[in-house]
């Protein structure tokens, strides 16, 4: 279990008035971005998503956003297919409440294909946001879990800090 006070991770607070956020989805042969007209406030990067990758058994890796700022803000999430970059999908959420957050979860989304891996791109219009991915696979001794915010920057150098292959049978996988 990863707690919300673990290294790296921030608390999520929900509202407990506000709805489930319910989001929209663009159907494949839409455009490559979705439609908000409100000038872009920022982007957010999400660069292993995956649904069911290694069958039904596999990885699943739900994504939470979060509004970091004062204002309602609207989300877009744009799915793009690791293997060649096309465009899939687009999950919209308006009017997200200040310090509100959403949840994502590829595999309960029936217009991503299943065992596929994606890219994902996150769009706010109104207020900056954060975002965080959790990678599960597996279960009880063999559960594997990994977690990553969100970035707005590429950089030239990347640092690994704890990378193992083999170490008391743990394994780091990184995607650069």
């Amino acid at each position: 279990m990863i707690a919300a006070s673990s290294p790296g991770l921030a608390a999520v607070r929900e509202l407990a008035s506000a709805p489930a956020p319910q989001l929209t989805s663009s159907p494949p042969a839409s455009a490559p971005v979705c439609d908000s007209a409100s000038a872009l406030t920022m982007r957010a990067y999400l660069p292993n998503v995956t649904k069911t990758l290694g069958g039904p058994d596999g990885w699943d890796t739900p994504f939470y956003v979060q509004n970091a700022g004062a204002v309602q803000t609207t989300v877009e999430s744009s799915f793009y297919r690791f293997s060649d970059g096309a465009f899939i999908a687009c999950h919209k959420r308006a009017d997200l409440p200040p310090g509100a957050s959403l949840l994502d979860d590829p595999n309960a989304d029936v217009d991503l294909p299943a065992d596929t891996q994606f890219s994902v791109v996150v769009r706010s219009y109104g207020a900056p946001v954060a975002a965080v991915v959790h990678q599960l696979q597996g279960s009880g001794r063999t559960t594997q879990a990994a977690s990553y915010s969100g970035f707005t920057v590429g950089a030239t150098t990347v640092y690994l800090p704890n990378v193992t292959r083999r170490f008391y049978g743990y394994d780091v996988p990184f995607i650069v």
